[in-house]
């Protein structure tokens, strides 16, 4: 953990890293490498809300990529990102050799598009030009950070504010959906959801735009009901960055 704290990546400018272990062993990887490596192998992960209108054969053997229940278990505060230091920031950094200090600052809009992000098109910054305008860039938050100049460059005064922006960005909104079991599904995985539009028609309806997408898996429950007829779920808590 001291490590995945301190490690900083010369890909991806957030240095997001996590340390898990799951089927394929133990992973110490970026948050943004297992995007990247994670969008081709999505294949048949695939999830809908829809399936349960069983129509066609096709639909009737896909069924059990349907997503039985869902709900947004965290939903993001404009006024705690911005307390938070997603949009704006500065760090701080005392020299202990010089015993000087400078300062690095950190704009959301300027990294923003450089980000992986889980969706296959271009995402956007789920806040408005405005707001961030007016709420955003006011409050910047302030990290704090010491080091050597006898010693080699660590960079952590320069990853410190982009890795808070991603990480809290990334997990501001938290879907949870509850899905058949599936033992080669595991955290870290990125899955495609398709929920469908909350309208009020009898027609197959079209998918929700907003909500829809492609989700990285950062936690997962396997629940084995032992019944008459045994039943294998899985409670899944997904997360995608913008819109």
């Amino acid at each position: 953990d001291m490590l995945r704290q301190r490690a900083v990546s010369k890909q991806y400018s957030s240095s997001a890293y996590v340390f898990f272990e799951n089927q394929s062993g133990f992973n110490f990887k970026t948050i943004e490498g297992l995007i990247k490596d994670g969008k081709p192998t999505i294949g048949s992960r695939v999830f809908n809300t829809q399936q349960n209108q069983m129509g066609t054969k096709a639909a009737q053997a896909n069924s059990y990529r349907t997503i039985l229940k869902h709900e947004n278990i965290k939903k993001a505060d404009g006024n705690a990102k911005a307390a938070m230091g997603i949009f704006r920031a500065v760090t701080k950094t005392f020299d202990m050799n010089t015993k000087s200090f400078t300062s690095t600052d950190f704009n959301l809009k300027e990294v923003f598009d450089k980000f992986q992000k889980p969706a296959a098109g271009k995402a956007q910054i789920p806040n408005s030009d405005d707001f961030i305008k007016n709420y955003g860039e006011g409050v910047p938050k302030q990290f704090f950070t010491l080091k050597d100049t006898n010693l080699p460059d660590t960079f952590i005064d320069t990853a410190m504010a982009v890795r808070n922006s991603f990480t809290m960005l990334l997990n501001s909104d938290i879907t949870r959906i509850l899905v058949h079991g599936d033992t080669g599904l595991k955290a870290g995985d990125l899955i495609t959801l398709d929920f469908a539009d909350p309208t009020g028609t009898t027609d197959k309806k079209k998918n929700d735009t907003m909500m829809s997408g492609n989700y990285l898996i950062v936690r997962l429950r396997h629940m084995i009901t032992p019944s008459t007829k045994h039943k294998h779920e899985i409670s899944c808590d997904c997360v995608k960055m913008g819109i």
